[in-house]
């Protein structure tokens, strides 16, 4: 057997590399399911790119040269993909283009539907718009938005707003089954499906509308001829009901802030944001209009 003499510069040599794989041997990091293996320094070499135990970086800080920590997330918590831990971009949405309720960018869930229950054609699960109308243009109780049935009769949508909104025994026919009954009583039922879907802009211009037909049927019934107040104003009409003493002082303080409300903020299509002041005008209205017919029916 033959023996070679090493200078001692080879051996301290042979004596580094033998302790750094004796330390890469037996530093292995057991929190994760990857083996690492760090080097004699304590940084790994092979899948941390540079981190010692502290997770700190061969740079000297707790951040490689890309920005990224120990766990892959940056300083703001975002992967080198742009992901935050809970899997979310910076916008909110997940891999599969979803935020944390579901609705993608679009504003869509994988249904198709939005956060207010309509699909991009405007209906909803049963097949309704926001107005309640399907494709065909009726609505639940098979009406049309005109209050039509399929027999072209209107007495019976006017009979089921009764029946379902209020205690009124209809006893003045020629009143309670007008058309501008008729139509007072869509108008409220728009309003009203426009407030639970929380477009309260909607819900102000249909309660114009529907104070603009009270108060034509309001007149109209005290004798005034259309033709006396076919050129006037909701204003010079609220002056003349004053005038004739067809409604109370309350009433009509009540329904010329509705009139400036819905003219500001419905009319002009302004945003209006108060949930309980469009709630406020909706359930007043509707209580004073169903006074006023009981009160003449």
């Amino acid at each position: 057997m033959k023996f070679f003499r090493i200078d001692a510069d080879s051996q301290r040599q042979l004596v580094d590399v033998m302790e750094s794989e004796l330390t890469k041997a037996e530093n292995v990091d057991d929190e994760s399911d990857i083996q690492v293996t760090y080097d004699r320094f304590g940084y790994d070499d092979i899948t941390r790119y540079g981190f010692n135990r502290n997770r700190v970086h061969r740079n000297g800080t707790y951040f490689d040269d890309n920005g990224y920590g120990a766990d892959g997330f940056d300083k703001d918590g975002f992967n080198s993909q742009g992901y935050n831990r809970g899997g979310y971009d910076k916008s909110g949405f997940d891999k599969n283009g979803f935020d944390r309720l579901g609705y993608g960018r679009d504003g869509y869930n994988k249904d198709g539907f939005s956060k207010l229950g309509f699909s991009k054609e405007g209906f909803d699960k049963e097949g309704y718009d926001k107005d309640g109308f399907n494709a065909k243009g009726l609505d639940r109780s098979g009406f049309d938005k005109q209050g039509y049935n399929w027999e072209g009769n209107y007495l019976a949508y006017v009979d089921n707003y009764i029946r379902k909104n209020t205690n009124i025994v209809i006893r003045n026919k020629t009143l309670i089954y007008s058309q501008g009954v008729k139509d007072l009583f869509i108008n409220i039922d728009r309003a009203k499906s426009s407030f639970s879907y929380v477009d309260y802009v909607g819900s102000l211009v249909h309660l114009r509308r529907g104070l603009e037909e009270l108060i034509h049927v309001a007149l109209t019934y005290n004798n005034i001829s259309i033709g006396d107040i076919a050129e006037l104003t909701l204003y010079d009409r609220l002056n003349l009901a004053e005038l004739k003493n067809i409604f109370s002082s309350q009433e009509l303080a009540f329904y010329h802030n509705l009139r400036k409300e819905a003219n500001d903020n419905g009319a002009h299509m302004g945003a209006v944001e108060n949930k309980e002041s469009t709630e406020f005008y909706l359930e007043e209205f509707i209580r004073f209009a169903h006074k006023w017919i009981e009160n003449n029916n």
